[in-house]
């Protein structure tokens, strides 16, 4: 029996590889036009001109989730207290902002959600868009004796 079926999208792994033995991976998102015994036919949407092309099964990923996930599945909301660490937001940010982790310090309501934020970074507190955080460690919780 077959990993795949016809109308599947599947990750197809590919890259670059130089004489100094450097690989620089990239990924192509396909669905399955047919399913062979070690390839598969599978066509690109994402082209002007949808192509189709044969690639072995062994360098797919099928790529899906249980649709009843996607209504429940939300990212970690950042808490005061909590190891964050800041990204740049956009692809217009400026090309030598790095992200950077410290602890929510304070957070910022506007409209009745988080807007921004203070980050106790670097023994300073640190301006940040309350969406660009992610959780790498929640507060451990105050123990009460």
């Amino acid at each position: 029996m077959s990993d795949f079926e016809e109308g599947d999208l599947v990750a197809v792994v590919g890259g670059t590889l130089d004489q100094a033995q450097q690989y620089t991976r990239n990924v192509t998102l396909c669905h399955v036009y047919a399913v062979g015994e070690k390839d598969l036919l599978v066509k690109e949407d994402t082209r002007h001109y949808p192509t189709l092309f044969k690639v072995s099964k062994k360098l797919c990923t099928r790529v899906g989730v249980d649709p009843e996930l996607l209504m429940v599945s939300q990212p970690l909301k950042p808490q005061l207290g909590d190891l964050v660490m800041s990204y740049p937001s956009t692809r217009f940010a400026d090309k030598d902002t790095e992200p950077y982790t410290g602890i929510l310090y304070e957070i910022t309501m506007a409209h009745g959600k988080p807007s921004s934020c203070k980050l106790l970074y670097d023994n300073a507190l640190q301006d940040a868009s309350y969406n660009t955080l992610i959780v790498l460690q929640k507060a451990i919780p105050n123990v009460k004796k």
